[in-house]
């Protein structure tokens, strides 16, 4: 059943995915060679704090306890963060967010390459990836 939104809730999921960008962004620019993908999750989750009103939705969902999900390289999705995969030269990490805000759901997530890509082809999937999305948005 499709429940129709008010133009009211409408900026509210809208603020909620604008909050979802701004996170992604963030990651990109906060991800460094020789973090673990938990220091990202916390830095992520932290830099939401700044948003009143604004929680991570994973976190807590059916017992996950993380922020954020980030997937590195040839991982598929919705991996977990932790204290062993150290980000290196060239990895490619995805990032999935999302946020809770005034009872709505924002969600999303970004693919990017840290540092200096690997080879040519990884960066071809990477760009070409993101065309297909947004010739699918269109």
């Amino acid at each position: 059943m499709i429940i129709l939104k008010t133009p009211e809730q409408i900026e509210i999921m809208d603020e909620a995915n604008r909050l979802v960008h701004h996170i992604l962004d963030y990651a990109e620019k906060t991800a460094e060679i020789g973090m673990t993908s938990e220091k990202l999750d916390l830095l992520l989750e932290d830099e939401l704090k700044n948003f009143n009103g604004a929680l991570p939705t994973f976190k807590g969902y059916m017992g996950y306890p993380k922020a954020s999900c980030i997937s590195i390289n040839s991982q598929v999705v919705h991996g977990m963060p932790n204290a062993t995969t150290v980000f290196e030269e060239g990895d490619i990490i995805s990032v999935d967010f999302g946020v809770s805000f005034n009872n709505f759901v924002g969600d999303g997530s970004k693919t990017f390459i840290l540092g200096k890509a690997n080879c040519k082809e990884d960066i071809t999937l990477v760009n070409e990836t993101k065309r297909a999305l947004e010739e699918g948005v269109k």
